[in-house]
Parts: C-alpha cells; sequence; structure tokens
C-alpha cells in the first residue's frame, strides 16, 4: 500500500484556531492577575506580607487543587502533541462528537442529539481522532449466500470506480481503494469487505452515497441481499386419534 497522504494545510487551519481559543484564555489570567498586582500596589499594600501569607495559602490550595493542575499540564500535552483541534470528531472514553470548544483546562465535545459533554483534561486517556488528516471507511455489505460474491465484488469496484469519476465526489474519494475480498460467512450470508480512503470529515457522506448507488446496482444484476436462514425440519404426526389439549391435561 502506497503513503497516505497527509493534509497538512486543513490541519494548520484548525490548530491555528484552538491555540486562538486557548491563548486567548491564557491572556485574560494573566490580564487579571495583573490588574490585581496592579491595585495593591497604588493602594500602597505591604506586599512582603501579603507574599508570605499567600505561600501559606497558595500551598493549601495546591493541595485542594490538585486536579485542576493536572487539567492544565494534561491540556498542555494535548495542544502540543496535536492529538485533536477544535473541528476535529474524536471518541473519549465512550464519549463521540464534534470537538466545539477547547481550553487549558477542558475540552467540549457535541455528540449524537445536541449533547454537549465537558471533559476535564485529567480524564482525558486513549484518544481516537476519526478525522485526522484523512479518514477510512471500512465498508461491509452482506450478500445471500446463493450470490455469486466475484461478481457482487466486481460490481463493487465498478461502483467506487464510477464515484470517483464523478465530478461531486471525485476530491472525497482518495486513492488506494482496497477491496478486502469475503470477510465472514454466517447463516445471514456472506459478508464482503472493502477499505475506502476519503478525505477528513467526509467520509460518512461518501459512505451513504457509496451505499446507496450499490444498492441500485445490485438490484440491476439481481444479486439479494443477505438475510437470516432457518430450516425447519416438520416432525411427522401420530397416526393415533385426536386428543384435546384439555383431555391430556385431565389425564
Amino acid at each position: 500500500m502506497p503513503p497516505l497522504p497527509i493534509a497538512t494545510e486543513p490541519r494548520l487551519i484548525l490548530r491555528s484556531s484552538t491555540l486562538e481559543g486557548v491563548f486567548s484564555g491564557i491572556i485574560n489570567v494573566a490580564a487579571v492577575s495583573i490588574g490585581l498586582l496592579w491595585l495593591l500596589l497604588i493602594q500602597n499594600i505591604d506586599l512582603s506580607a501579603l507574599l508570605t501569607g499567600a505561600g501559606i495559602f497558595g500551598a493549601a490550595l495546591g493541595l485542594i487543587f490538585q486536579n485542576l493542575i493536572r487539567d492544565w499540564l494534561n491540556g498542555v500535552l494535548i495542544i502540543f502533541e496535536d492529538q485533536y483541534a477544535v473541528g476535529d470528531v474524536i471518541s473519549i472514553d465512550g464519549t463521540t462528537g464534534f470537538v466545539e470548544a477547547m481550553s487549558i483546562r477542558a475540552t467540549q465535545i457535541r455528540s449524537d442529539g445536541g449533547r454537549l459533554s465537558t471533559i476535564p483534561h485529567n480524564l482525558v486517556g486513549v484518544v481516537h481522532n476519526l478525522t485526522k488528516d484523512w479518514a477510512r471507511i471500512d465498508f461491509t455489505i452482506t450478500i445471500a449466500n446463493q450470490a455469486n460474491p466475484v461478481e457482487a465484488m466486481a460490481l463493487m469496484q465498478q461502483t467506487i470506480r464510477a464515484m470517483g469519476h464523478d465530478p461531486a465526489w471525485h476530491e472525497d474519494i482518495l486513492d488506494p481503494v482496497v477491496l478486502i475480498g469475503v470477510n465472514n460467512v454466517s447463516a445471514t450470508g456472506t459478508e464482503l469487505l472493502m477499505w475506502i480512503q476519503t478525505r477528513r470529515m467526509r467520509q460518512w457522506d461518501v459512505e451513504r452515497e457509496y451505499r446507496r448507488r450499490l444498492k441500485q446496482r445490485f438490484e440491476e444484476e439481481g444479486i439479494a441481499i443477505g438475510v437470516p436462514e432457518q430450516k425447519l425440519q416438520l416432525a411427522p404426526m401420530s397416526s393415533g386419534p385426536w386428543v384435546e389439549p384439555s383431555e391430556k391435561l385431565k389425564a
């Protein structure tokens, strides 16, 4: 498989907007701190005594706000390593959605149904980024066991090639498209697998359109979609006289 393309420019745009929001929050905190210090100076307050008390108070706050400090440290690592940015679709501990906002302390994810989840950075462990640089569709479809898988796979390749030449979808489908082949065989049917590489954030639209086109081609060529099958064997009826169920219970 040849090297995968890296979309650098869109990534830089996402990172710049993320860093802009994070640094804006840091600047606001710094401005408030400097303003408070300036206010103390113009009021001729003895800063040495205040700093001595603040040292003790700060040690107590350090114990109380350990999670907050971990939020900040982990937030710096997330931003520095470019694990994700505003505009990505990510999954963290079962929460999947669109990164709507990000600060040095927490990340806000808009998930299904419009739910907005705020995740402190100290709780961020394994991150699955679904849209960084490029995406891949693990496309599966199950055909009936009676259908010819070779013909079905040929139609899959023809359909994705035709879609790739369509001006409306040409830029969204990237090379290589890999037909894995028969992925599973069960009572439902024969499962076929194809990998389709796409531009970031476009995998869902591409998959829906490809599935629609492939369904139409299968119908035209008479390839049936797999459905669960069961064989039923009927037991022969007894030759004795018919007895009502109520009579059997009395006996």
